[in-house]
């Protein structure tokens, strides 16, 4: 597991849950691990209460599997948990992008192309590896400056099986869509400086946008067949 520093402010509980999640989302934690809360209490340097606590909301993330006088595991990758994900953010991204055009201030139009920036210059530089975490800043941004940021943590809680599927693209060096994706992000920013032509339509373009690597998910399922449910 890999475990980084605990913010200012951070309770240990936090702290827990954070480097958790982290390393189930990112695949560090492979489906299927085996949860032992004292090793990673010790890891942690905490005690094992805030590692059951993170245990148990990750749970309710549908992250962690627990069963009565079993093993908790890190849950396998649940493909119609996947198409839920991705039905959430069909319907929930493009009413926050049409709610961000008209609510977005220079704050938010600031922090959109700075986070352009450093797309690009991932790609440039050839660290595609760190692209979808800018991407997930991006959309998050877009949410705040739509004045919902509650709404971010729900898409972001309940698509976690898309998370870890979309991470799954990443390992398997799939990244044709990078490019495509960082242009549609340049042509986002243009429509909440500028907004678009009366007969353009949002919902299309962006659910155009987020199902841009659907097309290697059955070749990510037959590759990683251990890490899914029922399968």
């Amino acid at each position: 597991m890999n475990v980084g520093a605990r913010r200012d402010g951070e309770s240990h509980a936090e702290y827990a849950y954070r480097i958790m999640r982290t390393n189930i989302l990112d695949l560090t934690m492979k489906p299927g691990t085996v949860i032992n809360e004292g090793d990673i209490a010790e890891q942690l340097a905490v005690s094992r209460t805030p590692v059951h606590e993170a245990v148990l909301k990750l749970k309710e993330e549908f992250l962690i599997d627990i069963r009565p006088r079993k093993e908790s595991k890190v849950s396998y990758i649940d493909i119609d948990m996947v198409n839920e994900g991705f039905f959430i953010r069909r319907n929930l991204e493009p009413a926050a992008m049409k709610a961000a055009m008209k609510h977005i201030g220079p704050e938010y139009r600031k922090r959109l192309m700075e986070n352009l920036r450093t797309q690009k210059e991932i790609i440039e530089e050839g660290r595609l590896e760190e692209f979808l975490t800018c991407d997930d800043e991006f959309h998050e941004i877009i949410y705040i400056a739509a004045n919902k940021p509650l709404t971010f943590s729900v898409v972001q809680r309940m698509g976690s099986h898309l998370t870890r599927m979309r991470y799954l693209i990443q390992i398997f060096n799939c990244y044709d869509f990078i490019p495509v994706s960082f242009r549609e992000h340049e042509q986002m920013y243009e429509m909440l400086t500028f907004g678009t032509a009366s007969d353009f339509s949002i919902d299309d373009y962006v659910i155009q946008h987020i199902k841009g690597f659907q097309d290697y998910l059955p070749k990510i399922v037959n590759e990683y067949r251990d890490y899914f449910k029922y399968l």
